[in-house]
């Protein structure tokens, strides 16, 4: 059977980091946390959003996972790296060419 982390598996941290910097404002810049909050209509604290991305939570809420999917246009799997190989193996290149070299 197949190794389910056969490569690193990137962090939530990373991920939440990864959505906010592709995932531009139609101005072109960031979206803020404010921003988002509001938009999740509660479900998490902008405060909050910013303790996820920086890494200071590392269990967010699967609500709070599905929010942030719903806000940034992602399918829930995107948080599920360690099913990436088995439905869409293509998100492993897509978050690769992400990260800085």
């Amino acid at each position: 059977m197949e190794q389910p982390f056969s490569r690193p598996v990137p962090t939530i941290a990373q991920l939440v980091d990864r959505l906010f910097k592709e995932n531009r404002h139609p101005s072109g810049r960031e979206y803020s946390y404010r921003e988002v909050a509001l938009a999740m209509q509660g479900e998490v604290g902008y405060s909050s959003l910013q303790k996820i991305r920086t890494g200071e939570n590392t269990n967010p809420t699967y609500r709070t996972l599905l929010a942030l999917c719903i806000f940034f246009g992602k399918p829930p799997l995107y948080f599920f790296p360690d099913l990436w190989d088995h439905y869409d193996p293509s998100l492993w290149d897509e978050f690769y060419a992400s990260l800085p070299e």
